[in-house]
């Protein structure tokens, strides 16, 4: 059986400035799942100096119930502006986020080129495409939410 491939894009309006975005973004321990409500764990983190070439593993649940998980390299880095994420495991191939500063908030274009390795998945994509892609939208739109709302509950914590 061959894999499904898909072509996402989300895109993240947040209301903080660019910097204050990013250092929650990469900040290490990464706190990713203490804001984004379908990704239930993050596991194995291997991290790097500067945070290219660390690694770790992403456990997902889809509004649907089904579960995903995802090992992930981080690849390259131009702070402030983009990342490059490599996946292997029930999502694999390459994720890119671009950020932009507009007009103090923060824009992120977040572009997913994935495969489907899961048997079953691929198996029912005829039927199942359609609610794989809105769960997908749904989760980035429920992570874009979660981030927000972090954001705005540590604006004023300190270091």
């Amino acid at each position: 059986m061959t894999n499904c491939h898909y072509d996402f894009q989300s895109v993240w309006d947040l209301d903080a400035p660019l910097a204050t975005v990013w250092a929650a973004l990469s900040q290490t321990p990464f706190s990713w799942d203490q804001w984004w409500p379908q990704l239930t764990d993050v596991q194995n983190m291997q991290l790097q100096p500067g945070l290219s070439g660390s690694t770790f593993s992403c456990y997902w649940r889809a509004p649907i119930g089904y579960k995903l998980k995802s090992d992930i390299a981080i690849g390259t880095i131009k702070p402030l502006k983009s990342v490059q994420l490599y996946s292997r495991g029930d999502l694999s191939g390459t994720v890119t986020c671009r950020l932009s500063n507009r007009g103090g908030r923060t824009h992120i274009a977040i572009d997913w080129q994935v495969q489907t390795t899961k048997n079953w998945m691929n198996a029912l994509v005829p039927i199942l495409r359609p609610v794989f892609i809105q769960s997908h939208h749904a989760v980035m739109k429920s992570g874009e939410r979660g981030l927000q709302k972090y954001l705005r509950e540590h604006e004023n914590s300190p270091d």
